[in-house]
């Protein structure tokens, strides 16, 4: 069975005016900073060149408009470490290798929300097909999780409906 890969549709999608207005402040942030530094040549990088160039540096794309969800946190990281932003850059670097864990958690998190289960219970099928926990179960298998948390609720949602339905149409004779 081919599971379509989800998270690739929801991190390729573009990047939020919010999400790129926040990149461009810190590349003309950095951008002033190469300005003033002493390694700034004669002839010194525009401002959207300086973007450009870093952007290409930092996800292989020529700028902000091609970026994607999964582009954003390394661009911030690479920005955040031209202007010195150590810490911050680290912070974000870290959160960009663990974006697509963190997003299959959060989908099975609310899968199991939507169909009112408890995560014990995505954890206990987990235990019994992949012999793991939750936390040390691979990425692949947490989205075949969260697909069968969803088709097991939908299958208990249409025989709740079936249910409800004889039910009804025995009481009404």
């Amino acid at each position: 069975m081919v599971i379509p890969n989800r998270k690739s549709k929801i991190l390729s999608s573009p990047l939020t005016n919010h999400q790129k207005r926040r990149l461009a402040q810190l590349a003309r942030e950095a951008h002033r900073a190469y300005l003033n530094s002493e390694d700034c040549p004669d002839q010194p990088l525009s401002a959207d060149e300086f973007r450009h160039h870093h952007c290409h540096l930092a996800c292989d794309k020529p700028g902000l408009t091609l970026a994607t969800q999964s582009d954003y946190k390394a661009i911030e990281s690479h920005f955040l470490q031209l202007l010195g932003r150590h810490q911050a850059a680290f912070q974000a670097q870290l959160r960009h290798a663990t974006e697509s864990r963190r997003l299959v958690e959060f989908k099975l998190d609310a899968a199991c929300q939507q169909w009112r289960l408890n995560l014990a219970y995505a954890n206990k099928i987990c235990q019994r097909q992949y012999k793991c926990d939750l936390a040390d179960a691979t990425e692949k298998q947490l989205w075949r999780l969260v697909y069968t948390i969803n088709n097991r609720g939908r299958a208990k949602s249409k025989h709740n409906q079936q249910e409800h339905i004889e039910t009804t149409s025995v009481s009404s004779c």
